[in-house]
C-alpha cells in the first residue's frame, strides 16, 4: 500500500522513534565531546554512516533539486580528524565520489527512507554544534556539523515536502529507516 498523503515523514519518525531514541542515549552516554577520543569515535562513525548511505541521499537529492553534499560533509570530516592528529585512515582508491556506497538495488521507498535519516540528523547537528563549540579545544576542527547544521534550515523543509508528495511504500520505508537507524547503531557500538 502507497502512502502518498502528507502523512509520510509523520509515519517515519512515529514508527522510528524508538529506535532513534536507542540510537541518541548511546550517542548522549558516550558524550561524543568529551575527549579528542570521542570526538573522532563520533566522526567516524558518521563518515560511515553517510558513506553507506550515499546513493539514496543522491538519488534524492537529485530528484528534488538538492545540491549534492555527501562527497563534502565527508571531506569535513576527514578535515576534523585532522585537526585532532586522528586522521582516517581509508583504502587507496575510495573515494566517496566514484564509489557505489551500497552494492544492492534499492527501492525508491527505502531510497527515501535512508535520506530521511540522514537528511534528518542535520537537525541534530543544529544542537550538536553548540556543545562542540564550547566543549572541544579552540584548535579543534567543527566544520562537519557546522556545515550540516547550516544545511539544515534550507534542506529540510524542501526534502520533508518533497518526502510528503512522493509515492511510497510506508511499510518499506519504515522498514528502511529503522535498519538505518539499528546500522548506525551498530556502527558506533
Amino acid at each position: 500500500m502507497s502512502t502518498t498523503q502528507h502523512n509520510v515523514r509523520q509515519r517515519l519518525k512515529t514508527e522510528t522513534a524508538e529506535a532513534h531514541k536507542r540510537l541518541d542515549t548511546m550517542m548522549s552516554s558516550r558524550g561524543p565531546f568529551d575527549s579528542a577520543d570521542n570526538y573522532r569515535w563520533y566522526l567516524t562513525g558518521m563518515h560511515a554512516l553517510h558513506r553507506h548511505c550515499q546513493r539514496s541521499t543522491r538519488w534524492v537529492e537529485s530528484h528534488i533539486g538538492l545540491e549534492p553534499r555527501e562527497s563534502e560533509l565527508c571531506r569535513l570530516i576527514e578535515a576534523d580528524l585532522t585537526t585532532i592528529g586522528k586522521p582516517l585512515a581509508l583504502p587507496a582508491g575510495d573515494d566517496l565520489a566514484t564509489s557505489g556506497g551500497q552494492q544492492n538495488e534499492i527501492d525508491i521507498s527505502s531510497r527515501w527512507a535512508q535520506a530521511y535519516v540522514i537528511e534528518g540528523s542535520a537537525i541534530g547537528a543544529s544542537f550538536m554544534i553548540r556543545g562542540a563549540r564550547t566543549q572541544l579545544a579552540a584548535d579543534v576542527g567543527c566544520a562537519y556539523l557546522t556545515q550540516l547544521a547550516s544545511d539544515a534550515k534550507l534542506r529540510w523543509p524542501k526534502f520533508v515536502a518533497a518526502l510528503n508528495s512522493a509515492d511510497i511504500d510506508g511499510d518499506t520505508a519504515v522498514a528502511a529507516a529503522s535498519s538505518v537507524f539499528e546500522n548506525a547503531y551498530e556502527i558506533f557500538s
